[in-house]
């Protein structure tokens, strides 16, 4: 074989070596996925309550930590590559936050003016507690005595119509929720549950419900606070204890299994209505 052959045999083989190089160099790169955050639930957190806020997008991956301005949620769970949720402490001050996502290689997303703590009913009511500036009342001229006329009588005011029992609150949170448990009984290996969808129907302060993985739930409803025990559909019990947001939409709080497991619940309404 001559010199020239044994060249341009070196030669293609050095060219396909750098091809197979640069292919997975690229390959590598393609699988760096740069995270995206489409939506934060809920966007609003009353002061001094927390949540467990749902981070909806894609590019996720474990190991990544959810930021509110320039506070790490350590609490972070990766649920697949389109979920992560984080624990907000009540410690967090009234503002309107930045939310990103932050990945172990460096990689970032961002959503501006995501999340508001506190808000703009919080602030009228402190506006409307103010109190106004009295005024001197104006003296009433003196007359002279005239005849007094028969005063006219005041009609009784109508008494207002008595609340009947057995008909629904004001505040009604019939409907079918959306519901994700995660377990907290080991921070280092967090577990997300997804119970699916979640129909619950109310009857005045009582509510029942049932759902995917969920056969029965009975419980009693104070004020926007639902505390009811709940019977899975492999036949485990226990009980939640969900505070929905004052629009009824969403709600956050609390889950026991029996007496060896809690964690964290968070709801979205999905459809209003049974």
């Amino acid at each position: 074989m001559s010199r020239e052959s044994d060249v341009s045999r070196s030669r293609q083989v050095h060219g396909a070596a750098t091809l197979v190089c640069l292919a997975v160099l690229l390959g590598a790169c393609a699988s760096a996925t740069t995270p995206r955050i489409d939506s934060i639930s809920p966007e609003q957190v009353p002061i001094g309550t927390g949540a467990l806020l749902l981070v909806n997008g894609s590019g996720f991956e474990r190991g990544d930590t959810v930021w509110v301005g320039n506070v790490a949620l350590t609490s972070t769970v990766w649920v697949n590559s389109n979920l992560l949720t984080a624990t907000l402490g009540g410690d967090i001050p009234a503002d309107t936050y930045d939310v990103a996502v932050r990945t172990s290689a460096g990689r970032r997303a961002d959503k501006a003016r995501a999340l508001m703590v506190g808000g703009a009913a919080g602030n009228a009511a402190r506006q409307t507690s103010t109190p106004s500036a009295s005024r001197t009342p104006t003296p009433t001229p003196t007359r002279s005595p005239t005849a007094t006329a028969s005063p006219t009588p005041t009609p009784s005011p109508t008494p207002a119509a008595p609340t009947l029992p057995g008909l629904p609150a004001a505040f009604d949170i019939s409907g079918h929720w959306s519901v994700i448990d995660t377990v907290q009984d080991n921070p280092r290996q967090p577990l997300g549950i997804f119970l699916g969808d979640v129909t619950l129907v109310q009857a005045g302060d009582q509510v029942t419900g049932s759902g995917e993985h969920l056969s029965s739930l009975e419980g009693t409803l104070s004020g926007n606070t639902l505390i009811a025990n709940y019977v899975g559909a492999d036949g485990t019990s226990g009980q939640f204890v969900w505070t929905f947001a004052p629009d009824d939409k969403s709600f956050s709080g609390s889950f026991t299994v029996g007496s060896s497991s809690h964690g964290l619940s968070h709801g979205t309404l999905t459809q209003r209505g049974p």
